[in-house]
């Protein structure tokens, strides 16, 4: 007897029928307000934040890099601090910080001093007003020209996917560059940064052509407060060690000094200018952010000079994934149903639960040993459907199909007796 191949017109009239359903569902305007506190508890969860916070080995510390916190220092305090800094001559300083508008005459006189004596030294200015539909960034506010002339100019934003100042801010990924409405293009603080630091680094980062690359994280400071796993990656020096040049001058030589805020000393509890990584351990329900901006940057300063980056899957990957393995099971659990009809519930239903740990660890592993984010989210959703869905399709759609196939050959029949 002939055995009837897997690849027949239930299997996959079956599958085809489940992504037309979801993807209606994708696109339906309508709200499902009983899933919408469980989806808003874990939108900010990746799987892949187990990998930073719990089971990557620690990466050595990055020794090109010194970060400065310049505390509640007014323009005068900061122009002492680099003052001294340029005494053991840094390759590039940045500053993360936005010098807009004027303030004291005197102290904005003694920090363009400052920035007159510096080698390389990098602002940023601030990207305002984005058009979701162009990609683009209506304008750049710059420094003041009084500071402007002597740094190149860099942008400070972060990809937060915050809509308002006091929403949760999580940062896992850079722009490359910011498209400007006027056709110009600005890198941010720390690509710019990189670039004056090593080019040829940095002209490998761009060339990648990724319009979004997720940052990998070496680790965070020092900050006390155990928010943040992995932590003294970088050095870091406290507003008065460099006012009072407390440090080792070989520390500062030929590196890339980053100064900005990291609370009013380091030992001291701040929120302000600060993130939620994939680092924080708390992966599920963030109580605290754990990592200043000035180290998020430092982080993809880091990755890009030492081109530890992370590859992830296009997203056709993800649907041709899903499509497969849904596919495999439709068949897997339409043989079940034909041969075991009793048991079909019981067996279909433990072999979803092995799938779906499965699909969730899968993920996880290929993150740690390969750098490699894969997503499976799309496949999960199909084997937790594919069960019910397969009743449905017997019991209905099936029918369906069967009855409106009569009903086109039944006329087609009547059109072609009157012709």
């Amino acid at each position: 007897m002939k055995k009837k191949s897997i690849f027949n017109f239930d299997n996959i009239a079956c599958t085809l029928a489940l992504f037309l359903v979801m993807g209606i569902l994708a696109l339906s305007p309508i709200s499902l307000d009983i899933i919408d506190p469980l989806a808003e508890s874990f939108r900010d969860t990746e799987l892949t934040d187990m990998v930073f916070s719990q089971f990557r080995d620690e990466p050595p510390a990055d020794t090109n890099i010194v970060i400065v916190n310049f505390g509640l220092l007014d323009r005068g305090g900061i122009a002492a601090q680099i003052m001294n800094l340029n005494k053991y001559q840094p390759k590039v300083i940045g500053i993360d910080a936005l010098f807009l508008s004027p303030r004291a005459p005197f102290l904005d006189s003694l920090l363009a001093i400052s920035f007159a004596g510096t080698n390389n030294l990098v602002l940023n200015g601030k990207l305002v007003g984005f058009n979701e539909e162009k990609q683009v960034f209506d304008t750049v506010e710059y420094p003041l020209p009084i500071f402007s002339q002597y740094a190149s100019i860099a942008h400070v934003n972060l990809i937060t996917g915050a809509k308002f100042q006091d929403d949760v801010k999580i940062c896992r990924t850079l722009n490359p560059f910011a498209a400007l409405a006027n056709g110009d293009t600005l890198l941010p603080f720390s690509v710019k940064l990189a670039q004056i630091y090593n080019p040829k680094l940095a002209k490998k980062f761009l060339d990648r052509g990724n319009e979004v690359e997720i940052i990998n994280y070496r680790g965070n400071i020092a900050d006390f407060s155990g928010n943040t796993n992995i932590q003294g990656r970088f050095t870091v020096l406290d507003v008065q060690d460099v006012l009072d040049e407390n440090f080792d001058p070989s520390l500062i030589k030929d590196k890339i000094v980053m100064i900005g805020f990291l609370g009013n000393d380091l030992g001291a509890h701040s929120w302000e200018d600060k993130f939620y990584t994939p680092l924080n351990p708390i992966y599920a329900g963030r109580a605290n952010p754990d990592m200043f901006g000035l180290v998020v940057h430092a982080n993809a300063v880091a990755m890009i000079l030492n081109e530890d980056y992370i590859e992830k899957t296009p997203e056709y990957v993800a649907y041709l994934l899903a499509f497969v393995v849904c596919f495999f099971n439709v068949a897997l659990f339409m043989w079940i149903n034909k041969n075991y009809d009793k048991f079909y519930d019981a067996v279909t239903r433990g072999l979803q639960v092995v799938e779906v740990i499965v699909l969730l660890m899968i993920p996880i592993f290929v993150f740690k040993f390969y750098d490699l984010k894969i997503d499976l989210t799309i496949t999960t959703v199909t084997v937790v459907l594919v069960g019910d869905f397969l009743e449905i399709y017997l019991g209905f759609i099936r029918n369906l199909i069967f009855a409106t196939q009569k009903i086109v050959l039944t006329t087609s029949k009547r059109i072609l007796s009157k012709q």
